[in-house]
C-alpha cells in the first residue's frame, strides 16, 4: 500500500490516500487514518470530538480504483449487474468487462474513462423508499 492507493470500506465508501506510511495512512477525508492490519483489509479510524481514535470500519485497498467496483454499484451513471473479468491490456491499463444489469451483452470500460461510481451500499443509505 502507498500513497494514490484508493480504499473501499465495508460501508461502501471510497477514498484515496494523501499521504503517511506503512502504519499510518492519511486519507482524503479530514481527520481520518488508515492503521496497516492485514494484506488487503485495513482499519479506518476517524478522530471524534472527545479527542481520541476510534475504529470505523474494515477497508479494501488497490492501487487501482477498478479492482473496487462490484456487481450492484453505478458507474458512470449505468448500474453493474455482472462482472466477467478485471485484466490489463497490451498498455498496462486495466479493463473491466461486465454486463450492465438491463442489457445482454459484455461492455468494457478502461480505467482511465472512469468518472464516477456510486456504491451500492451509498445508493442504498441515499435511496427514498414509499410505504404503501
Amino acid at each position: 500500500m502507498k500513497v494514490g492507493d484508493y480504499v473501499r470500506t465495508n460501508n461502501g465508501l471510497i477514498f484515496k490516500i494523501v499521504g503517511g506510511n506503512e502504519d499510518n495512512w492519511e486519507l482524503d477525508i479530514e481527520y481520518s487514518k488508515l492503521e496497516y492490519m492485514e494484506d488487503t483489509w485495513l482499519e479506518l479510524y476517524k478522530y471524534n470530538d472527545n479527542g481520541g481514535w476510534f475504529i470505523k470500519e474494515n477497508c479494501k485497498s488497490s492501487p487501482n480504483i477498478i479492482d473496487l467496483i462490484e456487481v450492484g454499484d453505478y458507474v458512470n451513471g449505468y448500474l453493474i449487474g455482472k462482472i466477467i473479468d478485471v485484466y490489463k491490456t497490451a498498455t498496462g491499463i486495466k479493463k473491466i468487462q461486465f454486463v450492465w444489469s438491463d442489457e445482454d451483452f459484455v461492455s468494457e470500460l478502461l480505467e482511465n474513462q472512469i468518472k464516477s461510481i456510486v456504491t451500492k451500499e451509498q445508493f442504498e443509505e441515499m435511496e427514498y423508499k414509499c410505504i404503501n
